[in-house]
C-alpha cells in the first residue's frame, strides 16, 4: 500500500520529531469520543489507509502521526464529540489529553 502524506518537522528543544498527515483526509472515516470508551466507524478504504498509518506509526518510533478524524462526514449512528486520532511510538512520552 502506497500513503500520500504531509510532512512537518517541529522542534522541541534539542528534539525534532517528525508529524506526518494522510494529504487526503478519510472522508468516511470518524472517531466518536463518548464515555468510557470510543467508537470508530468507517468505510473499507478509509480503514484501511487507516491499519497503513498505524504500522506507519508502529515502525518508526520519531513519527507522530496526525489523522484529522473531526472534518469528515458524520455517520448516522453513535453518539459523542468527534475526535481526531494520533498514533506515536510510546517512548515518545505523549500524553493522551494533550
Amino acid at each position: 500500500m502506497r500513503l500520500r502524506l504531509r510532512q512537518f518537522r517541529p522542534r522541541t528543544g534539542s528534539r525534532e520529531h517528525r508529524v506526518v498527515q494522510p494529504r487526503k483526509p478519510l472522508r468516511h472515516t470518524s472517531l466518536r469520543a463518548p464515555t468510557p470508551i470510543g467508537l470508530l466507524l468507517g468505510d473499507h478504504d478509509g480503514l484501511n489507509r487507516l491499519a497503513g498509518l498505524f504500522s506507519f506509526a508502529a515502525y518508526s518510533r520519531h513519527t507522530i502521526v496526525h489523522v484529522p478524524l473531526r472534518d469528515g462526514v458524520p455517520p448516522d449512528e453513535g453518539v459523542g464529540e468527534p475526535v481526531d486520532l494520533v498514533p506515536a511510538h510510546h517512548t515518545l512520552g505523549l500524553r493522551p489529553s494533550k
